[in-house]
This record gives C-alpha cells, sequence and structure tokens, in this order.
C-alpha cells in the first residue's frame, strides 16, 4: 500500500504566496535573500537545465523543475 504524500501548507504557501514576488535587489523580497543569488542568475539556470532529461518526467505528480533547482538553494530565514 502506498502512502500519498500530503503537501505541507507553509512549503505550498511561499511557492504561491511569495516567491512569485521576489525581485532582484535588496530586502526581504529580494531572491537573493532567500536563495543566495539573483533572480536573473536562477532563470538563467531553470532555463539550461529544464530541457534536460532528469528535470521532463511527465508523471502527473513530478515536482516542476524551477522548484526542484530552487530547493538546495533556498536559504531560509
Amino acid at each position: 500500500m502506498e502512502l500519498q504524500r500530503q503537501p505541507r501548507p507553509k512549503t505550498e504557501g511561499f511557492w504561491i504566496d511569495v516567491f512569485p514576488y521576489l525581485v532582484d535587489g535588496v530586502g526581504y523580497n529580494s531572491f537573493r535573500h532567500h536563495f543566495s543569488i539573483t533572480l536573473t542568475t536562477f532563470r538563467t539556470i531553470v532555463t539550461r537545465l529544464e530541457i534536460h532529461q532528469a528535470f521532463t518526467l511527465d508523471a502527473s505528480n513530478a515536482t516542476p523543475a524551477l522548484k526542484q533547482i530552487a530547493m538546495p538553494l533556498y536559504y531560509g530565514d
């Protein structure tokens, strides 16, 4: 019997409520504050890696490449 993973509200909330509004610059809404790199650099990395076969799974529950790449970079508060 396979157990279903329940999303953690704090994690899902971050991707919905915070991540889309992070910007290059300084302060709490700075992408660098959370990920230690600029948003511009992150987008470049994602653009280059998202076409790699490791990130192109067609499974309905596959984590998007954007999140897979961001997770190890996340610094937190």
